[in-house]
């Protein structure tokens, strides 16, 4: 295979001298295609022609919409994740993937189209988002790029990346800055052109604060820059790194910042660790992800822009129904309001408005699901009677919040929330059967069949049979007190943000407390700022043997392992296990946050003062009667798992 700039004269002395045919492409190497140009919709016309292949074997018709959409996720996007990985596939290519896709999952035969009920916008939101969770495989590929992108810019060392940055990155450039010409790879191309898209989506986590410009980078808002708020900065400080906002004793310099920056800003600056020589090299950091990491899921997420959209936990209350996945997506269409009723077939000039059953009463989703006669009599037979009421004098929307949260039902051996989805799917379906003219008869007592059909799915519950049931218990938990000559150290943080300590001896006696208003952090970031509070006023009074108690199961975790606790809060870590290692017992325990009160609401007194750190030598009086009670050895009842 020749470079197009090979003569044909070249090409043809060069094959008769090597021995070798001449090949206009090298195929395939682990099943992506080799290509030394950009790559067209012919080069990947295989992955259309297996998913279609694999389509080919399966009947629309023969499958619920919910086993066309459970099918379609594992055989039309599993296929073509792998060349995406190295590959930015044409948009020809996966739209069209994405227009098999989306005809599958509707039902369409033999280019007969079938009613599409939801936007295929909607379909590929979350299912928190009122979606089905499908993928838009042009964002998956390019989140996919992404990670290649992230791992040259934040500095990992692989030998694709040396290869890379050897004959690509030349003088004067880099892969920040690069400079692309024509005759690139087609991958080089590829990356250089996502750098925006990394940019908006990265920030600096400090370290010893000497690559980060204070003001043009981003390091304290993911997105934005200080300049970026029309801030002017004084030209005697233009070139000022993170390092130089720090004072001669380690902290930062905020009497004099305070005069000029926002408050915004200054908060920020009381959750981050002030930089210093000892510290690593400044990271690269991932707004997408709570800790920092570059995760490609994230970054679809980001590029899909379905952060900025609110989540909506009745969705998940569908989806977490203990009912068949069927019935699950009937609720899914109902709540949408797209099931294909007589009244929605008029829009399309199909038919009348009206129900088959009734008379001169238009049948919509309400009609037909609770309001119709043979609905009616379905329903009085499963509700109790103070139910009736609310039942039938809701919209659709709050009916349907209503019965997933409520127990409106006679029977007490099984959850309204199931009764409920499953009598509306069997009432639809045997709607549908009279329509088009089935000639079984509906039985007498559907809610029987409803009843019937609930228990049976309860009994064969797939994750009740393959997963082994952990035995839950009532036990009391409560405040322990320490061993000996022992000290017990509480810590809790929270979102809000602060953080908060106390310290305690083996009679339970207040020997000293804390609190910290943190400005702006999450709450992984306030329990880690506890920690290093907590462990630097213990050491400062001089206690060598310790029992350091958090009520984050994480934070534990991390602590106890070589984790650095994430890209975010790695300077926090690196802080702590310097502390720890000083010549003093530290025993790092998890407490259940019923034990762990006294400390909670020390954190919540950071609230009540300005940013920074407050020492209580006395106990404050809004925690005195917690600590009388964990000293009495008073305990609170808590379901725990054996």
């Amino acid at each position: 295979m020749f470079s197009r700039n090979v003569c044909s004269q070249m090409r043809e002395e060069l094959t008769i001298l090597s021995g070798f045919n001449e090949a206009s492409s090298l195929g395939k190497y682990l099943g992506v295609p080799l290509v030394g140009r950009a790559p067209k919709k012919s080069d990947f016309n295989y992955l259309i022609n297996q998913v279609k292949t694999k389509l080919s074997a399966w009947k629309a018709k023969q499958l619920s919409f919910a086993g066309r959409v459970t099918l379609s996720k594992s055989v039309i996007e599993a296929i073509p994740i792998y060349p995406m990985m190295t590959n930015l596939i044409p948009k020809a290519c996966l739209n069209e993937l994405q227009k098999i896709q989306r005809a599958f999952i509707w039902g369409d035969e033999d280019g007969n189209r079938k009613y599409h009920a939801v936007s295929w916008d909607n379909v590929t939101k979350p299912k928190a988002l009122g979606g089905l969770g499908i993928r838009r495989l042009v964002h998956m590929n390019k989140a996919c790029l992404m990670k290649l992108g992230w791992a040259i810019r934040s500095g990992q060392e692989a030998l694709w990346i040396d290869v890379m940055k050897g004959k690509y990155v030349r003088q004067n450039s880099s892969f920040e800055n690069p400079i692309v010409r024509a005759h690139d790879s087609y991958l080089w191309k590829s990356l250089t052109g996502l750098l925006h898209s990394l940019n908006i989506y990265e920030f600096w986590a400090i370290g010893n604060g000497n690559s980060v410009s204070a003001w043009h980078d981003r390091w304290l808002f993911p997105g934005k820059s200080i300049e970026e708020f029309g801030i002017v900065i004084p030209d005697n400080m233009q070139q000022w790194m993170v390092k130089d906002l720090v004072n001669a004793n380690g902290f930062w310099k905020l009497e004099s910042l305070s005069t000029w920056l926002p408050q915004n800003i200054i908060s920020k600056l009381f959750a981050i660790v002030p930089p210093n020589n000892n510290s690593e090299a400044d990271r690269r950091a991932w707004s997408g992800s709570s800790d920092g990491s570059f995760t490609i899921a994230s970054a679809y997420t980001l590029l899909c822009r379905f952060n900025d959209e609110a989540w909506d936990t009745r969705w998940l209350h569908i989806w977490r129904l203990k009912v068949p996945e069927r019935v699950r997506s009937f609720v899914w269409l109902v709540r949408h309001d797209r099931l294909l009723t007589n009244y929605r077939k008029s829009k399309m000039q199909l038919c009348e408005p009206w129900c088959n059953h009734c008379i001169d009463i238009v049948e919509d989703t309400m009609h037909v699901l609770r309001d119709c006669p043979l609905a009616k009599v379905v329903w009085s037979n499963l509700l109790n009677d103070t139910a009736r009421y609310s039942f039938y004098h809701t919209n659709l929307e709050d009916w349907i919040c209503m019965n997933l949260h409520k127990e409106l039902g006679k029977e007490t051996n099984v959850r309204w929330s199931c009764v409920w989805a499953v009598g509306c799917h069997v009432l639809w379906l045997w709607r549908n059967r009279e329509c088009h003219g089935d000639m079984r008869v509906r039985p007498t007592q559907l809610w029987q069949t409803i009843l019937y059909m609930v228990q049976q799915y309860k009994q064969a519950d797939i994750k009740s049979i393959a997963l082994p049931v952990h035995q839950k218990v009532e036990v009391p938990i409560g405040w322990n007190k320490p061993a000996g000559d022992w000290i017990k150290l509480n810590t809790d943080g929270a979102s809000r943000p602060r953080c908060g300590g106390l310290l305690r001896n083996s009679n339970g006696q207040w020997l000293g407390g804390f609190s910290r208003h943190l400005g702006r952090c999450n709450a992984y970031l306030a329990e880690l700022w506890g920690v290093l509070d907590g462990l630097n006023f213990t050491y400062e009074r001089g206690h060598k043997k310790i029992e350091l108690h958090i009520d984050s199961n994480v934070v534990v975790q991390t602590l106890h392992s070589a984790r650095d606790g994430g890209v975010v809060g790695w300077r926090i870590i690196q802080e702590i296990r310097r502390l720890l290692a000083l010549d003093w017992d530290v025993k790092i325990c998890h407490s259940y946050r019923e034990a762990n009160a006294c400390a909670d609401a020390l954190a919540n007194l950071g609230c009540d003062h300005g940013p920074g750190l407050r020492v209580y030598e006395q106990c404050p009086p809004k925690v005195s009667s917690l600590l009388l009670a964990d000293a009495m050895g008073i305990t609170t009842p808590r379901v725990v798992s054996l």
